[in-house]
């Protein structure tokens, strides 16, 4: 009797000293996921496997392997012609599902260009459009399509010659705790000259972190959050 009292006590004991987790609290974490090619695709063009199948990159956590004959894929377009347009087919497509609340998210890809812009990464216009959900954060336009919202970001090289690398955060999203979201993300830089985004290899390991505890150097926050 004796033990089964001083187990008791001891089970009362760790309940009382365990954190609780107030209702409402925020939940989120970080995650870090990483775009990868399409499965069935044959010609490792995120454009073409659109275009023909209507298949986007998927992401998940495994990051990726060395660039070779079966690793590594990429979107190409074409210069300002394409880049200006809403057509998503020119830009870098992904989608993918998250589950939790999701306050804010970081995007990093990589992007290998030519011409005036091959030794200057700053000021470029990262069209972005994110949604979740079926709604865009950044609002829609007069036909009731998502803004492609033109954020101002600067790359950084990586040392390996016309490649380099952006990140950049979106803020405020609140998207509450309660179950999966669907999410897509579109991405164009608004440049002169074509430009090609390479992902699904360690060394263009492009991808998002979901509540990033450190947001990235440029932030843009959501003009119609979830909530």
């Amino acid at each position: 009797m004796k033990a089964i009292f001083r187990s008791a006590v001891a089970l009362i004991v760790l309940a009382a000293a365990a954190p609780v987790t107030p209702a409402g609290a925020d939940t989120s974490s970080e995650e870090r996921v990483y775009f990868h090619c399409d499965k069935q695709s044959t010609t490792r063009i995120g454009n073409l496997d659109l275009v023909l199948d209507d298949r986007k990159p998927h992401w998940d956590d495994r990051a990726p392997g060395p660039a070779g004959p079966e690793q590594g894929c990429a979107f190409v377009t074409g210069g300002t012609q394409y880049g200006l347009t809403t057509n998503t087919i020119y830009s870098m497509n992904t989608a993918g599902d998250f589950i939790g609340a999701l306050d804010s998210l970081t995007v990093h890809f990589y992007a290998a260009f030519a011409g005036q812009r091959s030794n200057s990464g700053v000021g470029l216009r990262a069209r972005t459009m994110l949604v979740i959900d079926g709604k865009s954060m950044f609002g829609a336009d007069a036909q009731g399509r998502p803004v492609a919202e033109p954020l101002t970001v600067d790359a950084t090289p990586t040392g390996t010659p016309g490649l380099w690398k952006l990140d950049y955060s979106i803020t405020d999203l609140a998207i509450p705790d309660d179950g999966v979201h669907e999410i897509q993300f579109t991405v164009n830089l608004s440049l002169e000259v074509a430009t090609l985004y390479p992902y699904d290899t360690a060394e263009t390991p492009a991808g998002i972190t979901f509540n990033p505890n450190t947001p990235a150097k440029h932030k843009f926050p959501a003009k119609t959050p979830g909530l």
